[in-house]
């Protein structure tokens, strides 16, 4: 959990949302960790937070099994409700785009990122301009899947998904991921981003999701 409800005065809505996303996929749901509690004054300082996060559970991960695949992670976040307009991460990343967003993420770490930007502006002829975070669109849902069944391969055989299934046992047993499901049996990647799963999460932006690297053995159903 990457959001401000990751700070302790907001700990009866966080368990109301893990309530909510255990209601959808049908067994219990809980955030297994979160980034850390800093102050942040806007958008860079979220993704920078998100960043240091993602660092240090590459380096655990590193530690503790040597070499590994890169992880991949889905980021939700309206990043405060801010367009995106040259957030300055570092000296050498300016955020004009998701794009921008998630190759500053993704630089120097064994990672594949897809940001899903839930915000949106318009400015109507008379009036004020307009911003809001507009929540998840269908749009947003098929890329977040996408992403996710990405680097299957195509149909995956019986033994291809029962060796995935043993690695997600052994892989899973420490935090992955600021907002992470224990997916410890195939199918639960496809069970956890389902549409209404997936709206459940994006109640509470800044919401992290990063997959083991056994799903790109994964295929869906």
């Amino acid at each position: 959990l990457s959001s401000n409800w990751r700070r302790p005065r907001h700990i009866g809505r966080v368990r109301r949302l893990e309530r909510d996303i255990a209601s959808e996929l049908e067994e219990p749901f809980e955030f297994d960790a979160r980034t850390q509690v800093v102050d942040e004054d806007g958008p860079s300082d979220r993704l920078r937070c998100i960043k240091d996060y993602l660092r240090q559970t590459c380096e655990e991960r590193q530690s503790l099994r040597g070499h590994v695949a890169p992880l991949r992670v889905v980021i939700l976040d309206d990043f405060f409700i801010t367009g995106m307009d040259g957030w300055r991460c570092s000296p050498r990343h300016a955020v004009y785009t998701v794009r921008d967003a998630e190759a500053y993420v993704a630089s120097d770490l064994p990672v594949s990122v897809k940001v899903i930007y839930c915000y949106d502006e318009w400015a109507p002829e008379q009036g004020f301009p307009m911003k809001v975070g507009r929540g998840l669109s269908e749009q947003d849902t098929e890329e977040a899947i996408s992403f996710v069944r990405a680097g299957s391969g195509g149909q995956a055989t019986l033994a291809d998904l029962q060796e995935c299934a043993e690695r997600a046992k052994r892989d899973c047993d420490i935090p992955l991921a600021a907002g992470c499901c224990r997916l410890g049996e195939v199918g639960a990647v496809e069970k956890f981003c389902s549409p209404r799963t997936l709206a459940a999460a994006g109640v509470c932006w800044g919401f992290v999701l990063t997959i083991a690297p056994w799903l790109r053995a994964w295929a869906p159903r």
